[in-house]
């Protein structure tokens, strides 16, 4: 039958299975948020579902094939969730069924890859005796043969009927999927699971402009000298920044004067083409200089300085010292646009956050290991704080949540005693949680670095330190900004992130060897999974402006010889790195760090062979791995 002609006329319209096609050629369909499971409801039949039996495990294989339980998946009119009937799993014959379920194909359209994909159904216990995670929801991309864990797998027991809501992003190259619920547990209890109004699909979301709350932060300056008293904040409105504050300069130089924007963030070369005014600034007492102008030049992270003036343009640079001096008060307010911000960004949940809860701070630490763990390593360099949560060594919590820890210091060669353990930790609360260490076995004036991580659920108010410890005699800490750091993250949901497209990878290979004396970049050639296939012959391009987390790890039997180091960049200059020394046993380097970056910035990670032959590697896969993901705006 063809698709019938409607109000014939002038007011032509055809009937489609697609929707109602007007005369002008327009679509008009009706039919909601877009669903891919296109028999979600058990309405008439279980068409396009399937069940399968997979080799038994607590996750599916694929979700296809084998022998599986009869009538396991089947449409149901006792007492449905909704409509005429619903989807029964009926697990019975009081057996173990784990690695069995049931699935259901399906392909998206090419405007839904890479986009984050909520699955959600309605269900109940129907019958028999269902505990927590017996069933769990997965995703399996077709296309690439990838299972994929979806956030909120595992199907409770609520005691009522309840809407069960997951998420997972799709790949940037594939189109086939199969949903699949599977059996995870080896219960031998018989259970009847109901499942009704099954969706997959794009979010529905709203969008609207971001506007933050004013957040302090600690600019760096050109030209003004040792700077006593500042003041400063910021905030986001849609896709400009605002600063706020007030310095008191030191005695100031004839460089160019500057002062930087909080860290990550760069002005924006297609908005801000050209050197403008972008703010104006008072003095705090009478000066014999007209107005203070604010300026911005495209694709730099920070601001400049000009005065207006009978002789003097607005919007042409001045040197420091053309400003007031030592002592003297600067009031400021300036707007910019940001690279990568925008006035349109997605609305986050009234419970979330919504923003990233984060810190990176870097340098040498004050402080020094000691045996009693009492000793608080206080990091100088500030990377970013959103927060502004870290002071003195300690940082505060001020949104409650679950908090991964992470950082790296390296031990002094010139006071270590061979034989001895250093270790890195953190507390809570003044409570040791877990720590990381590595025993000093070389003489070698090659650094030993240790690499510490956890994850610490917080209270607001709850107070995190980073200390040091070794059997040895008070022992220093050296090295710079690369090598000694650390950060602090709030782990939040798929949901809370506000404007929040997910950016992640993983990658592996096997083993190689490297020339010596030479700084190589590693190809990490076996792909785990790549949201933006971003990871191109050694190089990560950033898909996307914010705070990424990047980690990486290797082994070599290296040899004896200062300055062997693993190594990740930004556009070429380190910004994580990590020594250890061995002596010629075969040895794992592991870096870890948060960083701030924009679109295009290329990250590579490099292995510096410093001894004077090939380094010969390890060829255990698990000690080779590159990853990161984007944790936030």
């Amino acid at each position: 039958m063809g698709s019938p002609t409607i109000f014939s006329g002038r007011r032509t319209r055809t009937l489609t299975a697609d929707g109602l096609i007007l005369a002008s050629g327009e679509k008009v369909d009706f039919d909601g948020v877009v669903n891919y499971v296109t028999n979600g409801h058990a309405e008439v039949n279980t068409l396009g579902w399937a069940t399968y039996a997979d080799a038994a495990g607590a996750a599916p294989v694929d979700g296809t094939g084998g022998s599986p339980q009869s009538n396991l998946f089947i449409r149901s009119t006792a007492t449905p969730l909704r409509g005429l009937a619903s989807f029964l799993l009926d697990k019975t014959g009081a057996a173990n069924r784990q690695g069995q379920g049931a699935s259901f194909n399906f392909l998206i359209d090419d405007a839904d890859k890479a986009k984050r994909f909520p699955i959600s159904f309605d269900y109940e216990i129907g019958s028999g005796t269902f505990a927590d995670n017996d069933v769990t929801v997965w995703i399996l991309d077709v296309t690439n043969n990838v299972l994929i864990q979806p956030a909120g797998f595992q199907i409770k027991n609520t005691g009522i009927e309840a809407r069960h809501v997951a998420t997972f992003q799709t790949s940037s190259n594939s189109n086939s999927y199969r949903l699949i619920f599977h059996i995870s547990s080896v219960s031998a209890l018989n259970y009847g699971l109901k499942i009704d109004n099954v969706q997959v699909g794009p979010q529905n979301v709203t969008f609207s402009t971001p506007i933050t709350d004013m957040t302090v932060y600690t600019p760096t300056f050109t030209g003004f000298g040792t700077v006593t008293v500042q003041n400063f904040t910021f905030a986001r409105h849609g896709d400009l920044l605002r600063v706020v504050g007030r310095f008191s300069p030191g005695t100031t130089t004839g460089v160019e004067a500057r002062m930087s924007l909080p860290a990550g963030l760069v002005i924006d070369a297609v908005k801000n083409d050209s050197i403008r005014k972008v703010g104006s600034g008072a003095y705090v007492t009478t000066v014999a200089t007209n107005q203070v102008q604010v300026l911005a030049e495209p694709a730099v992270s920070y601001f400049t300085f000009g005065i207006q003036s009978a002789t003097a343009a607005g919007v042409t640079k001045v040197l420091a010292n053309a400003l007031a001096g030592a002592g003297n008060d600067l009031s400021i307010e300036a707007w910019v646009p940001v690279t990568g911000w925008s006035s349109s960004a997605q609305v986050v949940s009234d419970s979330s956050e919504g923003r990233v809860v984060a810190a990176q701070y870097s340098g040498t630490p004050t402080g020094t290991f000691n045996n009693t763990w009492d000793n608080i390593l206080t990091f100088p360099t500030l990377g970013f704080d959103t927060h502004a949560a870290y002071s003195s060594g300690s940082y505060t919590v001020r949104v409650p949540g679950i908090y991964r820890v992470s950082g790296h210091i390296n031990v002094s060669s010139a006071t270590a005693t061979v034989g001895s353990f250093y270790a890195f930790g953190a507390t809570k609360n003044g409570t040791l949680q877990t720590v990381s260490f590595v025993k000093y076995e070389s003489t070698n004036t090659a650094k030993n670095g240790v690499t510490y991580t956890d994850l610490i659920s917080c209270i607001a108010g709850d107070v995190i330190t980073f200390r040091a410890n070794s059997n040895a005699t008070t022992p220093s800490i050296s090295g710079g900004t690369v090598e000694n750091y650390i950060a602090v993250e709030l782990i939040q949901g798929s949901q809370t992130l506000l404007g929040g497209e997910s950016v992640n990878f993983s990658y592996f290979n096997t083993a190689t060897t490297f020339p010596a004396s030479t700084q190589t970049t590693i190809n990490y050639s076996t792909r785990d999974y790549d949201s933006h296939l971003a990871y191109v012959s050694g190089t990560f391009t950033v898909p996307v402006s914010g705070k990424y987390r990047f980690g990486a790890s290797t082994a070599f039997n290296v040899g004896s010889a200062a300055g062997n180091n693993l190594n990740i960049a930004r556009n070429g200059v380190i910004f994580a790195a990590t020594r250890i020394d061995l002596g010629g046993n075969i040895t794992t380097y592991t870096v870890n760090r948060a960083v701030a970056c924009i679109v295009g910035d290329l990250i590579t990670v490099r292995f510096n062979n410093a001894t004077g032959s090939a380094a010969n590697s390890d060829q255990n896969l698990g000690q080779w791995f590159f990853n990161g993901e984007r944790i936030g705006n």
